[in-house]
């Protein structure tokens, strides 16, 4: 609901240039700096206190972003708003790769975020019609009532109370001695994998492609609502299909597929004015983007010890926030200077290196 919004609201407040890229970027600087020890948390004290801590903060974050009447108040909601997603899928992630054997890893990964990601078909259409008639801010607001339920559900959870209390935890281990044995080829590229993903994600298509078209095409909020949502279309069917695909054919294969899909849709953008093109390209973009989320996190847990999976996912995990947050700095920069199409460009070039460095993954 709110990310398609963010760049328009916040210009909304007078919000523009690379000021408007920090308050995308916060979202993630703050992330970067919670990810590694969420996951060690949820290594060595459980996973169910990080969930519940995770969707609290992102419920008052929501909030704050309606009542917030500056760039700085928004950019500081954003960044609470970081922390508790940080908490939250950092460890559910680990939870799902916990509960399921490497045959099966994938299809459990797939599964969890085509169904958490079912919400976001509706919800940059809603967040759309909700900017529309009732204001930008109103939009936010929506968004904190509707994580409600998700709290109510993590704090009565029997099933995670006993997972909680009969999981395997680190011991006498401390975050230097757990770094340590992070050392993995697997990781490394999982990692660079991930960087690269969400430089463009959040650089290119939560930042430049709103303002392209609003500015450009002359879309409104909620049409430009409906494209975000037909991503997420894409982005659950590959997730349903991929993870378990994933699970037979290798986490290689749809790496590469992803990045070669990445490539073509960036340069398809160049061309695509008419609803037919858009709406193909913005569901090639989720497809891409779903293969990506959901290969990726399961080779960084795989190429770790299972007692580390936590520790690895949120190494990883601060790659990709690394990522997001350097991406709309950049692409904000391009734009000023050099305008729409070298954006394009530029993520077309980045998912070329991308592809390059799937290529010396291990078939696994």
């Amino acid at each position: 609901m709110a990310n398609p919004l963010l760049p328009l609201y916040a210009g909304s407040l007078g919000v523009s240039g690379v000021l408007l890229g920090f308050v995308v970027s916060s979202f993630f600087v703050f992330r970067t700096f919670i990810e590694l020890p969420s996951g060690y948390i949820a290594d060595s004290a459980g996973r169910r206190i990080p969930i519940i801590l995770g969707i609290t903060l992102t419920l008052i974050a929501s909030l704050w972003c309606g009542l917030a009447t500056d760039a700085f108040q928004l950019i500081l909601a954003r960044g609470l708003w970081g922390l508790g997603t940080s908490l939250f899928f950092c460890v559910t992630s680990t939870l799902i790769v916990d509960l399921f054997e490497a045959r099966s890893r994938g299809r459990a990964l797939g599964t969890f975020q085509g169904i958490e990601f079912l919400g976001s078909i509706i919800g940059p259409l809603l967040g759309g019609y909700a900017a529309l008639y009732l204001g930008f801010n109103m939009a936010f607001i929506v968004y904190a009532v509707a994580l409600c339920p998700a709290l109510a559900i993590s704090l009565t959870s029997r099933d995670l109370r006993r997972f909680n209390r009969s999981q395997t935890r680190l011991s006498n281990k401390n975050l230097r001695a757990s770094l340590s044995k992070l050392r993995s080829w697997g990781l490394l590229l999982a990692c660079s994998s991930g960087f690269i993903v969400f430089f463009v994600e959040n650089g290119v298509i939560s930042t430049i492609l709103p303002l392209y078209f609003n500015s450009m095409l002359k879309y409104d909020v909620s049409f430009i609502g409906l494209l975000m949502g037909l991503r997420s279309v894409g982005f659950i069917a590959a997730n349903f299909l991929s993870g378990p695909l994933s699970d037979r054919l290798g986490r290689r294969f749809f790496l590469l597929m992803a990045a070669a899909l990445y490539a073509a849709a960036f340069l398809l953008l160049i061309y695509a004015t008419g609803f037919e093109m858009l709406v193909s390209t913005m569901v090639v973009l989720g497809v891409a983007n779903g293969m990506a989320q959901v290969t990726l996190p399961v080779l960084a847990a795989e190429s770790v010890d299972p007692s580390l999976r936590g520790t690895a996912i949120g190494t990883f995990r601060t790659s990709f926030d690394v990522g997001a947050i350097v991406g709309p700095i950049a692409t904000t920069l391009i734009l000023n200077s050099l305008g729409v199409l070298p954006c394009f460009y530029t993520a077309a070039l980045v998912m070329v290196v991308n592809f390059v460095l799937a290529l010396a993954i291990r078939k696994a």
